[in-house]
């Protein structure tokens, strides 16, 4: 086994776990209590795996994937099935309240056209 990997320390792809797991839960609007409660573990626990502060199994990472009714590929893909940057950029906050309506309005729009056309918009005004 290689020297370099090391034991309980939480690695990039650790972090971008977490940060997705925190992304999704707000994102969906659940508690960390609900989350705990589906996956049979503490408040504490969650707040942990959320923070990167311990590292998540892979069987609760599936059965959270399950409560959530996603993909376990998720908390590693964008939905458009690209790998995410393990370089998060931290200037961004998701967690803002006006950030996640975008998100969730979004999300739920189901004509793929209308949001392709709508994210081109977005990123044209972004520009200016």
């Amino acid at each position: 086994m290689s020297e370099n990997i090391s034991k309980g320390v939480a690695n990039c792809a650790d972090k971008l776990v977490a940060k997705r797991i925190r992304t999704i839960r707000l994102v969906k609007g659940l508690s960390q209590q609900q989350i705990a409660q589906a996956l049979g573990v503490s408040i504490q626990q969650v707040q942990k795996y959320e923070k990167g502060a311990n590292r998540i199994s892979s069987g609760k990472l599936y059965d959270l994937a399950k409560f959530l009714g996603m993909p376990i590929t998720c908390f590693f893909e964008q939905h458009d099935g690209l790998p995410l940057d393990l370089n998060i950029n931290n200037n961004i906050n998701l967690f803002e309240k006006d950030i996640l309506g975008l998100i969730n309005s979004f999300s739920s729009i189901n004509n793929a056209k209308l949001r392709k056309h709508l994210l081109a918009t977005i990123n044209l005004i972004s520009k200016h």
